[in-house]
């Protein structure tokens, strides 16, 4: 209820502040092109779609979605951007309850990307992206590095505006294997926003993932 209150409040103004800065949206733009070489032909379920960055993205590369956020105001953002898009469903969902969702266990392409750090059981929420997916289907989703610099400042004290999870990138292994899936890639983003390190966050060869503030993962059914 707390995160759902939360993020209706901040709709408005959610792309300011979660992409204001150049870097951050510079970061987002790679994640995305990390994220389109791993998508699958047919529809995608995303969940915690939020106002849309990465559902706009999907449906630009011409798939169908559906949509899927606990917040009524995020979903409004979103659907502003796309009026009466016909290829996009939205539905107000919380992650425990997509087994409603029609087509729940043939989406090639399940997508859940800046919402398990803030769940209360993240296993059990990767579950139920795992059954979302068709047997030969990919799962992307990320969770957040212990590591990083936003973790070391919010165990300074830094306040967070809602329940935020940290983890270190072998318990992230630990969760993903404890809910039936296997790895097939991953990559870390979000390094300190300094711009010299914006060439590491570009770089193919040299990479700096366990200080990455986030950890996307590829993953499929084990």
């Amino acid at each position: 209820m707390a995160v759902r209150e939360y993020y209706d409040d901040i709709a408005d103004r959610y792309d300011a502040v979660r992409y204001g800065r150049l870097y951050d949206r510079i970061t987002a733009e790679l994640e995305l092109r990390f994220v389109a070489a791993h998508l699958q032909e047919g529809p995608c379920l995303e969940v915690g779609a939020g106002t849309g960055r990465v559902t706009t993205f999907l449906l630009g590369r011409g798939h169908d979605v559906v949509a899927v956020d606990l917040s009524v105001g995020m979903l409004a953002k979103l659907r502003e951007k796309v009026p009466g898009h016909p290829r996009l469903r939205t539905e107000v969902r919380d992650i425990y309850d997509v087994q409603a969702v029609d087509g729940f266990g043939r989406f090639p392409t399940v997508v859940a990307l800046r919402i398990l750090p803030h769940v209360a059981d993240p296993v059990r929420a990767m579950e139920k992206l795992r059954d979302a997916a068709s047997t030969a289907g990919v799962v992307v989703l990320d969770l957040w590095n212990k590591w990083s610099h936003r973790a070391v400042l919010a165990a300074l004290g830094r306040p967070l505006e809602v329940e935020t999870r940290y983890d270190r990138i072998r318990d992230m292994r630990r969760m993903i294997a404890e809910a039936g899936l296997r790895v097939r890639q991953w990559r870390g983003f979000g390094l300190p926003p300094i711009r010299p390190l914006l060439a590491l966050e570009r770089s193919r060869g040299l990479r700096c993932d366990y200080l990455a503030q986030r950890i996307v993962w590829v993953c499929e059914r084990a």
